[in-house]
């Protein structure tokens, strides 16, 4: 099948989608198999469950949707079904619970810690005799993966092996609005955050406010991060998010919001306030830069101004150079019978070429698997330009987060701290002293 019919089939479904929906809080998983192929399956069908984190509904169910039918185009005998969890943290107890019930699926994406802790309990199948099979990866394919991604191959796994490959991986960074900043002289990105602020409170004008903020763990850590700060000391033994760095974040964005440049919008209203005109910067993954687009031109359509924007890396301490956090999920395999593991493998190995990466890419925002893909890229970067800059400039300083076992519940520490400090009744050192100090006794944890 050719580029051209892969790329009409995810199009449209991502132009029927105007904006990201809203998290189902439903916690029970809904099951969609991808559509059958033009012939009913045959008695050689394989049937494989796919477990991942989907809002019902959302953009990203109808993208993979699509993802699937271009799969089954070329796999006729491959049937996926995908069983969705709103959360990470939901889908990742489903998984544990399917481990301790004899009952796995076939496939399932995930954080690296998620990951990770998959293969400690022998959940998973090492990927390296695929990858070396007749039907595997070469080793200038294997090269060809993005170094960022690259990273990501191998989770804090003991033994060394590969168990998951990258499927809708994206750089935490900074979305700006261009052609507000030309208009009044600005001539660069922010590259510190004092340059961030008079950039933000210059652009701030009633209604308009110079920065948006989700008050989240991962745009936190992004602005730790930036800082020359870290979540965790280098063993991994000790939460560190309450150094001067973590302090200075919180302190940052409180002034900001005493001063009125600065304020806090809960997902999905940061991005449609940036959509409208009302915020010109927000902290986001460049996972959701296909969202951003479609937000953008929705409210064009309604009648508002389209403008120029861009993903930047965060402004940095003052000579630091950018560092920036690869979020996102992998896709690994379980432990199955030999004929639901190769026709496993036979998905990921599709979604590891030049076309599929390049397909999936203009429907989810991923990171493209291979750099190959850029080539097939070409006019879409000219539609999209911040796809472009996420692959080119944010990509190549992106590194996957520390991985531990207890990554989920430290995060929520941290945005209970967050929360505390926005209270105005505790101040940023004691609510991330507090915060880190019981981070600390997780991480410890037999």
């Amino acid at each position: 099948m050719s580029l051209k019919h892969t790329l009409i089939g995810l199009a449209v479904v991502v132009l029927a989608a105007c904006a990201p929906a809203t998290p189902s809080s439903t916690p029970a998983p809904t099951a969609t198999p991808a559509p059958a192929a033009t012939t009913a399956p045959s008695a050689r069908t394989v049937t494989l469950q796919f477990w991942t984190v989907l809002p019902a509904g959302s953009t990203t169910d109808k993208e993979l949707d699509a993802l699937l039918r271009a799969f089954q185009l070329d796999y006729p005998d491959i049937r996926i079904v995908v069983s969705s969890q709103p959360t990470a943290t939901e889908l990742y107890r489903r998984v544990v619970a399917s481990v301790a019930a004899g009952t796995l699926p076939d496939l399932v994406a995930g954080g690296d810690a998620d990951i990770a802790q998959y293969a400690r309990i022998k959940a998973l199948a090492p990927l390296d005799d695929f990858i070396g099979g007749a039907n595997g990866l070469s080793t200038a394919e294997l090269a060809d993966i993005l170094p960022a991604l690259q990273e990501t191959l191998k989770p804090g796994d003991p033994d060394n092996k590969v168990y998951s490959l990258p499927f809708a991986r994206g750089v935490v960074g900074l979305y700006y609005n261009w052609s507000a900043m030309k208009a009044i002289g600005i001539t660069n990105t922010p590259r510190t955050w004092d340059e961030f602020r008079l950039h933000a409170r210059t652009l701030t004008r009633s209604p308009v406010r110079g920065f948006a903020y989700r008050s989240e763990a991962t745009v936190f850590e992004a602005m730790l991060l930036s800082r020359g700060g870290s979540f965790y000391d280098a063993k991994l033994s000790k939460a560190t998010f309450n150094a001067p760095a973590g302090v200075d974040a919180l302190a940052y964005l409180g002034d900001g919001v005493k001063e009125g440049w600065i304020y806090r919008a809960a997902t999905p209203a940061d991005l449609n306030d940036f959509a409208a005109g009302r915020a010109m910067f927000t902290i986001a993954s460049t996972t959701l830069i296909p969202a951003y687009q479609q937000a953008i031109d929705a409210a064009a359509a309604k009648g508002g101004k389209t403008f120029e924007w861009g993903v930047a890396a965060l402004p940095q301490a003052e000579g630091k150079k950018p560092t920036l956090i690869l979020d996102g999920s992998n896709i690994a395999m379980m432990r199955g019978t030999p004929d639901k593991m190769q026709a496993a493998w036979t998905f990921m190995r599709w979604l590891m070429s030049p076309k599929a990466a390049a397909a999936w890419t203009q429907a989810s925002g991923a990171l493209p698997a291979r750099a190959a893909a850029r080539d097939l890229l070409k006019d879409y970067f000219v539609k999209v330009p911040a796809q472009k800059q996420a692959l080119d400039e944010l990509s190549p300083v992106a590194h996957p987060g520390p991985v531990v076992r207890a990554s989920a519940e430290v995060r929520q520490l941290a945005e209970g701290a967050i929360a505390a400090f926005e209270s105005g009744k505790t101040a940023p050192n004691v609510a991330l002293d507090d915060a880190a100090a019981k981070a600390t006794v997780l991480l410890n944890a037999k």
